[in-house]
């Protein structure tokens, strides 16, 4: 059954999402406490999240309401999938960004003391 084939490929993704989340906990540890941290605690929803989320609401609650059982569990697996798809993007953006940064500001300071 369809049902069966996404609950499988999400457990599959979780037990893979954990894995990988121990492996960089392990090799960047520092990067992933810093994510979380601004993850939970200083990324401030814009009020154009929120009323993006606010939208998507309502259209999710129109389309189960003219969904049948196997379509409204369908879906509730597509969103599973598109929430971890984009909290992996942005991760991922996040970590890019930071060592980036860190990057230049080292080029800086060699370029500044090369100057001298």
């Amino acid at each position: 059954m369809l049902k069966d084939k996404w609950d499988k490929y999400i457990k599959e993704y979780e037990k893979e999402y954990i894995l990988q989340q121990e492996e960089k906990k392990k090799n960047i540890p520092m990067l992933i406490e810093l994510f979380e941290s601004f993850d939970q605690k200083i990324c401030i929803p814009t009020k154009i999240y929120e009323l993006m989320i606010k939208g998507k609401s309502e259209i999710e609650k129109e389309l189960c309401q003219s969904f049948s059982k196997e379509q409204k569990e369908l879906l509730e697996k597509w969103i599973v999938c598109e929430d971890n798809i984009l909290n992996d993007m942005v991760e991922q953006a996040f970590l890019y960004g930071y060592s980036l940064a860190n990057n230049l500001n080292r080029e800086s300071e060699k370029f500044l003391l090369e100057k001298k």
